[in-house]
């Protein structure tokens, strides 16, 4: 997903000491510091608010419907519907993982990277996630 240019507009406050917060209005980012913050600190900080913004913007497009009836259809196909979960969804957070699952939550999370990849490729990961619901991941008999 290609990513959003926005206009920055920096409102420096006297009255703010350490609360930072920003607001997105169309393409016009928003971004509200304390006027004590260094020129490096005040990057910094604009850089971590962009990225936060992008990948909240990025959620919102993703399709997690779709995840579901993946898993849905592999888990009728290959484990008779004996699998449960308690959810399934695109991830903006995992940067280096395509997919990870927690059995003790029965929670499987895709990396948002794979969103624009063929179906078979998503399929695949899940399946792979899918396989940890059964077999401890990094155990034995699985790795």
């Amino acid at each position: 997903m290609p990513s959003m240019e926005y206009e920055i507009e920096i409102r420096r406050s006297e009255k703010r000491r350490k609360t930072i917060s920003a607001k997105l209005i169309k393409n016009r980012l928003i971004i509200q510091l304390p006027s004590g913050l260094s020129r490096d600190e005040e990057e910094k900080w604009i850089e971590k608010i962009k990225k936060r913004v992008e990948k909240k913007r990025i959620k919102k497009q993703l399709d997690n419907a779709y995840l579901r009836k993946g898993f849905d259809f592999l888990n009728k196909k290959y484990f008779n519907g004996k699998l449960k979960i308690k959810s399934i969804e695109f991830s903006t957070d995992q940067e280096k993982r395509r997919g990870s699952c927690s059995p003790e939550s029965r929670t499987i999370r895709i990396s948002y990277k794979l969103a624009s990849m063929p179906a078979w490729v998503i399929d695949y990961v899940i399946m792979h996630e899918m396989t940890h619901l059964i077999h401890a991941p990094r155990c034995q008999r699985f790795c």
